[in-house]
């Protein structure tokens, strides 16, 4: 009869080469990471697929919200029949600006 090994959870889940997985809390880093360094830039949930986990990444852009404090913004569009969604993070000190930045092409002066 063939022996069996006994079950280790925490290698359950490991990387193809037998690595454990990054944790949790390391990919929502990771995606914290890439809003922080691209603030003010729309980012495809695609990319955030491929840095906080494919089938996770919406998760860690709410840990993002609620455990980091991150303001991020959501928009969604249609493209080849297909809905698009992207996260844009705005830092704090921008989220109260009474004029527009200055790269505002929208001709809009501060009006609303």
């Amino acid at each position: 009869m063939r022996e069996v090994p006994v079950f280790d959870p925490t290698q359950a889940f490991g990387g193809s080469d037998g690595e454990p997985s990054p944790s949790s809390q390391a990919y929502r880093d990771r995606v914290a990471g890439v809003f922080k360094r691209s603030p003010g830039t729309w980012i495809d949930g695609r990319a955030l697929g491929r840095i906080g986990g494919e089938y996770a990444w919406r998760t860690r852009v709410s840990e993002c919200r609620t455990q980091l404090g991150m303001n991020i913004k959501n928009r969604q569009r249609r493209e080849n029949k297909r809905t698009i969604s992207e996260y844009c993070y705005i830092p704090e000190e921008e989220m109260f600006r009474l004029e527009p930045p200055p790269d505002d092409e929208s001709g809009s002066k501060g009006r609303p």
